[in-house]
């Protein structure tokens, strides 16, 4: 992509990261039993999709946001390092431990966390990397 725009990926990482919540793994277990097995390669491909976006974005910046806290972001970084993840920036919107889609109120700090992104860097054109669930769709 020979652009001169400046870019940014943005990676939602509660759902792609190989650890996670109860919910998270449950809903793995579930995936084992009535998905084929090429079905769950896309999860195992992301961070070299990640990878390759940012790259045919001229090495465009990328950033990572989690409804996790901060106080958990060096464990965030390193399974982001182990899964091969570009480097990048790691954006958390929590405020406890506790991920606050458990709670409630994800969708608001997720979004929060967004705007003030997108108002830091006004000339960038961002590139959302998600999943399907939660309230993704809608941020």
């Amino acid at each position: 992509m020979a652009t001169s725009e400046a870019h940014a990926v943005v990676v939602d990482v509660d759902g792609v990261l190989r650890w996670g919540s109860i919910r998270r793994l449950l809903g793995r277990l579930r995936a084992l039993r009535t998905t084929a097995l090429r079905d769950r390669r896309s999860m195992l491909a992301m961070p070299r999709l990640i990878r390759a976006l940012s790259a045919d974005l001229d090495n465009a910046p990328v950033y990572y946001v989690t409804n996790f806290s901060v106080l958990v972001a060096r464990p965030i970084r390193n399974l982001l390092t182990r899964d091969g993840y570009p480097p990048g920036a790691l954006l958390p919107t929590g405020h406890s431990l506790v991920p606050r889609w458990l709670l409630g109120g994800s969708r608001t700090r997720k979004l929060a966390g967004l705007q003030q992104l997108a108002e830091q860097t006004p000339d960038v054109r961002w590139v959302l990397v998600g999943d399907d669930g939660e309230h993704d769709p809608e941020v």
